[in-house]
């Protein structure tokens, strides 16, 4: 099979949707010839001219749907006789976007939410529920003492630390306030890893360092060396915009076999149930009361080995073939 990807492929994986083109993409490598073009730049000619000469089996968008790439990723499946495939990792919540999507329908669309899926079925669009995956490879449950004990250092904690974990872009969209506020009232260490490539609100991250989290701004090569120390990963996003539709650190976290605490957002309680080592809160209190009391026993990582790239991208394959 012949697939064309419209989206950004990098090596810095600090940002949700990039993430899941580059990995997808080198899933899809393995039994397939993969062409990825970045989406902002599909309109160039000599992009069109390349993909032409492809001549693709499918053409598959990752990023939105937005208006844009839907009139996009239908101009490409009419160039190159195709099939067009959106996989909806962060849709634009407007209705003019759905109209577009029924006027304009791909062939197939995964959705990463029920929400999105009801949504996107009303449109007559062939829809089917897929979550995002995870590098089962590069997250794993295996622990190096030495490695632990040198991050521990490196952030000036020790292995008597309890340790919360939470990943992702600095700004005002995701609920950085109850993070700050466990790290001024309990004695859990709260870690935050920033994005390099995301939007950065400079005046949170002071309030957010002040207030006694270690925060970090900076690219974080070896990330799962964090999940090794960490007692808790927290995923505590409430906003719409705070997130792609089922975020990757908490696979990340999984695959590490790290407890997690988690909002209901979007679509991972559509995935994921609660287990002993997968609590979900809405309170302040509640959390509290997981860190007091709960016990993690439950295996994260065998949950997370059905939801590996190769296995997503066979989905993709499987349904579309």
């Amino acid at each position: 099979m012949r697939i064309l990807i419209l989206g950004n492929k990098t090596n810095v994986l600090d940002e949700g949707a990039k993430n899941v083109a580059t990995n997808l993409s080198k899933a899809f490598e393995k039994n397939s010839d993969v062409l990825t073009i970045h989406q902002r730049k599909a309109w160039h000619l000599n992009n069109i001219i390349k993909s032409f000469r492809f001549s693709p089996d499918i053409v598959l968008s990752i990023h939105g749907p937005s208006i844009k790439t839907i009139i996009i990723i239908f101009i490409y499946k009419i160039l190159c006789r195709c099939k067009s495939v959106i996989v909806a990792a962060q849709p634009h919540d407007k209705k003019m976007m759905l109209r577009f999507a029924s006027l304009f329908k791909p062939d197939y669309l995964f959705a990463q939410s029920k929400y999105w899926f009801d949504r996107f079925n009303k449109c007559n669009i062939k829809t089917q529920m897929l979550a995002n995956g995870v590098d089962t490879d590069k997250f794993t449950d295996i622990k190096n003492d030495e490695e632990l004990k040198s991050t521990l250092s490196s952030l000036n904690l020790n292995e008597n630390d309890k340790i919360l974990l939470h990943i992702g872009p600095i700004n005002y969209n995701r609920n950085h306030e109850l993070l700050m506020e466990l790290a001024q009232n309990t004695d859990w260490k709260i870690i935050i890893i920033g994005s390099t490539t995301a939007p950065f609100n400079e005046a949170l991250f002071n309030k957010i360092k002040a207030a006694g989290v270690i925060a970090i701004n900076e690219y974080f090569p070896h990330i799962n060396q964090l999940y090794a120390i960490s007692d808790y990963y927290i995923f505590p996003v409430l906003k719409e915009d705070g997130s792609i539709e089922f975020p990757l650190t908490v696979l990340e976290a999984m695959s590490s076999n790290c407890p997690v605490i988690s909002t209901r957002f979007k679509g991972i309680p559509d995935f994921i149930k609660e287990t002993s080592s997968f609590r979900y809160f809405s309170t302040y209190d509640e959390i509290l009361n997981i860190l007091n009391t709960n016990k993690p026993t439950d295996n994260n990582r065998a949950i997370a080995l059905d939801f590996s790239w190769k296995k997503i991208a066979k989905t993709i394959e499987d349904s579309i073939n």
